[in-house]
């Protein structure tokens, strides 16, 4: 710095991070942490002198105790093209390699592509079978689609490397919208959530299988129904048939709606509503336990979910009266006398609930004339 042009007399000697030695600029501010550095102070603090370009030395560890690739990961910003000399050793995260932008920045991670880039280990994106390999992130392991997926923004058409073979939710794939945004785990790109389920071909079998997703079991439904809320340009899903309709009257359903119980993470109702198994709703099934290991009753969730999901509308669960127009003749001389004896009344409902195959208090027992 005490010089103006940034050019001691040893600059000859100093290590250049670029790959075209010519784009160095050695004024520019790099921004480590909390730290602000001249490019000429970090490259030479960090960077060996004659450091010769190689996938050995790329990998090997430097004075920061991580790799060089790392470190020149980091020193990007001081090449004025991006490209330093461990550039073709550093993942590229995009299907089409030449749409990867480096310099892109990512407010996720508050930093640039090129430099997150440097950090994470190389991964082999060319087959389905390596895209579902495991990578570890330090705290987590992950897949590598998930790895692709989280650098979708740096790649100019918006697609990770194993697009090809993770999940579209959309029952149409040219509805999904890779750069949509959904807000739980602190926000993701739709390219980003589906990069962590593995793509399939819908049926009540692979829509209803459990998988492995951010770390949970979950059906397949539900992952699509979640990210369909976000992702799919008309919320059309590809498990949406073999979701089951939790309304009454199912035109009462809100897609656009959020569901939460008490402190229960915020979702879409769309995914709210494949978090139970399909069933058939009788006073028996409605009575069982919603979820397994949990004392809540499918009844319980659903008044819930019917509030907020179904417009406070009945659910699927909601007792609804039964109406007899006829078939039934009551042997009473006065009508009236018969409809205030309670007991009497209930004779007729017992009949009535075991005709209709339903419980009692279903049943609600008028008399015409």
């Amino acid at each position: 710095p005490c010089c103006t042009d940034m050019a001691p007399k040893c600059s000859a000697y100093m290590p250049n991070p670029c790959e075209n030695q010519g784009a160095y600029n050695p004024s520019q501010q790099l921004t480590i942490g909390a730290d602000v550095l001249g490019c000429s102070v970090f490259v030479n603090y960090y960077l060996p002198a004659g450091f010769e370009t190689a996938e050995d030395t790329c990998n090997a560890t430097g004075t920061m105790g991580t790799t060089f690739t790392a470190i020149m990961g980091l020193a990007m910003p001081c090449c004025t093209d991006m490209a330093t000399k461990c550039s073709e050793f550093t993942l590229n995260p995009c299907f089409d390699k030449a749409a990867y932008e480096p310099a892109t920045f990512l407010d996720t991670f508050e930093t640039s592509c090129g430099m997150i880039a440097g950090y994470l280990p190389q991964v082999n994106f060319s087959s389905r079978e390596l895209c579902l390999e495991t990578v570890d992130l330090g705290e987590q392991m992950m897949p590598s689609s998930y790895v692709a997926g989280m650098m979708s923004e740096c790649c100019a058409d918006k697609i990770p490397a194993c697009a090809a073979y993770t999940l579209n939710p959309c029952s149409s794939a040219d509805d999904l919208e890779m750069q949509a945004m959904i807000a739980m785990f602190g926000g993701m790109t739709c390219a980003a959530a589906g990069s962590g389920a593995s793509a399939f071909t819908p049926s009540e079998e692979t829509c209803l299988a459990e998988v492995e997703y951010m770390g949970s079991k979950v059906r397949n439904s539900v992952v699509t129904q979640w990210m369909g809320h976000s992702c799919c340009g008309n919320q059309a899903t590809l498990c949406e048939d073999y979701v089951m309709q939790l309304c009454w009257d199912w035109e009462s359903f809100n897609t656009s709606a959020l569901f939460h119980m008490g402190n229960e993470t915020e979702l879409p109702c769309l995914a709210a509503a494949a978090w139970l198994e399909p069933f058939t709703a009788d006073a028996s099934t409605c009575a069982a336990p919603a979820f397994e290991g949990k004392d809540m009753t499918k009844i319980e969730f659903l008044n819930t979910f019917a509030l907020q999901c179904c417009g406070g509308a009945d659910s699927v669960c909601t007792p609804q009266p039964v109406k007899v127009t006829g078939g039934f003749e009551i042997a009473a001389s006065d009508p009236t006398a018969f409809a205030a004896d309670p007991q009497a009344v209930a004779a007729v409902t017992t009949v009535v609930a075991e005709s209709a195959g339903v419980p009692e208090d279903y049943v609600n027992v008028t008399l015409d004339a």
